[in-house]
């Protein structure tokens, strides 16, 4: 009996499986590179930021990574982002063949360092984010601008993050 609904189950999902993998979208991966500007209550940072990520029609997921590209003085304190990672879900709407907005929510952490009087120190918080933005395409090559709010926890205040970067479709 036991072989029976075995040899049974396995029928039904070789029959079933076309049919399944026919309606599941496909998965389209992108990869992008590009400069950003945090702007937060004390020192406004400059990044290169890096972003890998795969889409359906209309929903995502991304990943984020970012440097700091040199220092930034603020009240007599050199500050860099040490570096900056972050988790998204993206939600997408195509406005026209080529072209997309976009809404997307995730978690992240960010590593700062400071600098005073040859004493350094790092310092890291986690975030929520929240952020909108839109890209087009020609062909397989994009560009893409962006705009994320970053709330940091434990009372870490929040940051704005404009970007614009280069899309590569795979």
């Amino acid at each position: 009996m036991k072989l029976a609904l075995a040899a049974a189950a396995a029928a039904a999902f070789a029959v079933a499986s076309p049919v399944l993998a026919a309606d599941a979208p496909a998965i389209n991966w992108y990869g992008n590179v590009g400069y950003s500007n945090v702007d937060t209550s004390g020192p406004n940072l400059n990044n290169i930021t890096a972003r890998v990520g795969g889409k359906t029609t209309y929903f995502g997921g991304e990943l984020e990574a970012s440097t700091g590209l040199g220092d930034t003085t603020d009240a007599g304190v050199k500050y860099k982002v040490q570096d900056q990672i972050a988790a998204y879900a993206v939600g997408f709407y195509p406005v026209a063949p080529n072209a997309d907005i976009f809404a997307r929510v995730g978690y992240g952490r960010t590593e700062l360092k400071g600098t005073s009087g040859g004493v350094s120190a790092t310092a890291g918080e986690n975030s929520w984010n929240y952020g909108v933005g839109a890209q087009y395409f020609w062909g397989a090559n994009g560009v893409r601008g962006d705009y994320t709010y970053m709330d940091f926890q434990n009372n870490g205040g929040h940051a704005n993050a404009w970007g614009v970067s280069y899309v590569r479709k795979f």
